[in-house]
């Protein structure tokens, strides 16, 4: 443990479903740091009832922060994802209002599993991260250490998360009252999301098969195949980082492409999310769009299997964002990623069209890759999980060592919020036809 020399005040909102953030702002405070807690929904409340609760509106939200950042003299932001409406209003606001403030944001591992995600001032496609070959090339010719993080197994999590989860939209059903403003994140409604998991359990539980038609791949008789990882129904990354708004869209211009374009023989295979709970409708769905395509002989899907089996002597691997591409990547397969992500361009994934790609696929550059990846781990992996004690136990404490030393750049990092933020204004402004007061300057600097 890190005893920092400097003392802190965080201020975290919504982290992962579970304890991790309680167990985290304990750690932090035995390194004698402050931290402060806001919960949005009776969902928090249930792992982390020593909190403030916000139960105003989301328009009402960024006036609440700014309040609570003076008040407490906040110098660190902590949170859970970044497109949270909540999130990403705090992030841009508190960029403009204190460019000294670092923002922490967590996300699942970049590289999975075994990992998680701490990144600064956004996830994902507002990573952090170095965005092209030449920036990896700059970031390590000027790093002075590349943390090497510990690698341990984390055990299965799924079956023992299930009573958290239960629990946590039990709270939020609960206390529904006590938060009437609240916007879920999801497009789907928490008792739908429960329901989704209660029916895969059921039909676990009588036997269903949880491997799609893993069989009919490995029978099938091509000259060939590809395969497509699809995003989790609903998620940020397919709705805000891709030109698709449902994998239904994805699937349909996927197969039309492949019909089209890929060479004769070879097959497709599509591997929907692990935690999809009604992968069942989108391989029927699937189907159906391959029947009118003429192309049902030469389209599998597949859920649950060994991701060596399907990427093993794969032709190309075509994906939104996934991460599913980065595994893909470091097998020397090329990859096409058809939206945003922190590791799309050259020389790691394709550009140009999917057209093209069935046709003329570009193998991944291994040195770049292997630079990408000592770069991605030192400064944004934990090994460690957040949904089992176990991988919470093996990644709290080295996180909050990260969160008591690490060093942000928060000048540059705090540009891009500032940036969104002055677009939506510009944007509200010429929607109402009219300009707006000089803003009062904030300082929130302690």
């Amino acid at each position: 443990m890190i005893q920092a020399a400097n003392k802190r005040s965080f201020l975290m909102l919504q982290g992962p479903i579970g304890p991790f953030f309680r167990e985290l702002s304990d750690a932090l405070k035995v390194r004698g740091h402050a931290v402060h807690k806001v919960n949005f929904w009776g969902g928090d409340d249930a792992f982390f009832p020593q909190a403030e609760s916000y139960t105003g509106t989301p328009a009402q939200w960024p006036s609440h922060l700014i309040g609570i950042c003076s008040r407490l003299g906040i110098t660190d932001l902590v949170l859970f994802g970044d497109r949270r409406r909540y999130h990403e209003d705090a992030i841009e606001i508190l960029a403009e209002a204190n460019p000294e403030l670092r923002v922490w944001v967590f996300e699942e591992g970049y590289f999975r599993p075994n990992w998680i995600t701490l990144d600064h001032y956004g996830v994902n496609a507002r990573s952090s991260l170095p965005a092209s070959a030449e920036d990896l090339r700059q970031a390590a010719s000027t790093a002075t250490r590349l943390r090497v993080p510990e690698r341990n197994p984390v055990d299965p999590w799924l079956k023992d998360f299930l009573p958290t989860l239960g629990r946590y939209h039990a709270f939020g059903k609960a206390l529904s009252g006590k938060y009437p403003h609240f916007e879920y994140h999801r497009q789907r409604s928490p008792l739908a999301e429960m329901a989704g998991w209660a029916h895969r359990l059921a039909r676990r539980a009588m036997g269903g098969s949880e491997e799609g038609d893993v069989e009919a791949f490995r029978t099938l008789k091509t000259n060939g195949h590809y395969l497509a990882a699809l995003q989790l129904e609903g998620d940020f990354q397919l709705r805000k980082y891709s030109p698709f708004q449902r994998n239904e869209d994805f699937i349909r211009y996927l197969l039309s492409s492949f019909a089209k374009q890929a060479p004769a023989g070879t097959a497709l295979v599509l591997k929907s999310h692990p935690y999809d709970c009604k992968w069942t409708r989108t391989r029927d769905l699937t189907y159906r769009i391959a029947r009118s395509l003429n192309i049902q002989d030469r389209v599998v899907f597949v859920h649950k299997c060994q991701v060596s089996e399907v990427l093993d002597g794969c032709l190309g691997c075509v994906t939104i964002n996934s991460s599913f591409g980065l595994e893909a990547i470091s097998r020397g397969i090329p990859v096409k990623a058809l939206g945003t992500a922190f590791w799309n361009f050259t020389p790691l994934a394709n550009p140009g069209s999917l057209d093209r790609f069935w046709t003329a696929p570009m193998t991944p550059d291994e040195p770049t890759f292997k630079l990408l990846k000592d770069i991605v781990m030192s400064r944004t992996q934990f090994n460690g999980g957040f949904y089992s004690e176990q991988g919470r136990a093996l990644c709290t404490q080295a996180v909050a060592d990260e969160l008591s030393t690490g060093v942000q750049d928060t000048r540059s990092l705090s540009a891009g919020p500032i940036m969104r933020l002055q677009e939506k204004r510009a944007n509200r402004i010429k929607t109402l036809g009219r300009t707006p007061k000089p803003r009062q300057k904030l300082d929130l600097s302690l």
